[in-house]
C-alpha cells in the first residue's frame, strides 16, 4: 500500500469517526420535548398547537404531516425564508420544495405557531428530528 493510500484511508477513518461523534451531540426533537409545556425550549404550547390544528383543513394538515416526516428523514428541502399570505386564507404559508432533480413542485406549509423556530432549527442542522403528527397530537391531547 502506498503512503498516499495509507494517508487517505486514515483521513477517511477520522472523518467517519468525527461524523459519528457529531451525531451524538445533536439533540433529538420529538413529542416529549416539542411542546413548551414539557420543555421551555419547545416550539409551541399544546393548547395553541391543538387550536391551530383544529382550525385547518385536510390539505393543510396533510402538508404539516408531510413536513414532519421529511424533516425526520433528513430530506433536503428549500423552505422560503418568510411565510406569505394567500388570497382567501387567513393563515400565512411557507413555500417548501424538496431539493431533487426529480421533484419540481413545491407545496404550501401553514405557518402555525412555532413553525419558524422549527424551520430555523432544521436548517441549523444541530438537531435530529423524530416528529410524527400523530404522536404530537396524542401527546397534546393527553
Amino acid at each position: 500500500m502506498s503512503i498516499i493510500e495509507v494517508i487517505t484511508k486514515k483521513n477517511d477513518q477520522k472523518r467517519a469517526e468525527k461524523e459519528e461523534y457529531m451525531k451524538t451531540l445533536k439533540k433529538e426533537v420529538n413529542f416529549t420535548n416539542f411542546f413548551t409545556d414539557d420543555d421551555e425550549n419547545g416550539f409551541t404550547s399544546k393548547e395553541v398547537f391543538l387550536n391551530e390544528i383544529h382550525s385547518l383543513g385536510r390539505y393543510d394538515i396533510q402538508k404539516i404531516e408531510d413536513f414532519f416526516e421529511k424533516v425526520s428523514q433528513k430530506d433536503r428541502l428549500y423552505i422560503s425564508p418568510f411565510p406569505q399570505g394567500m388570497s382567501g386564507k387567513e393563515m400565512e404559508y411557507y413555500s417548501v420544495r424538496p431539493i431533487s432533480k426529480n421533484v419540481k413542485r413545491s407545496y404550501m406549509l401553514p405557518a402555525i405557531t412555532g413553525m419558524k423556530k422549527l424551520i430555523d432549527s432544521y436548517a441549523s442542522d444541530y438537531y435530529n428530528f423524530a416528529l410524527s403528527l400523530g404522536e404530537l397530537y396524542e401527546h397534546a391531547n393527553g
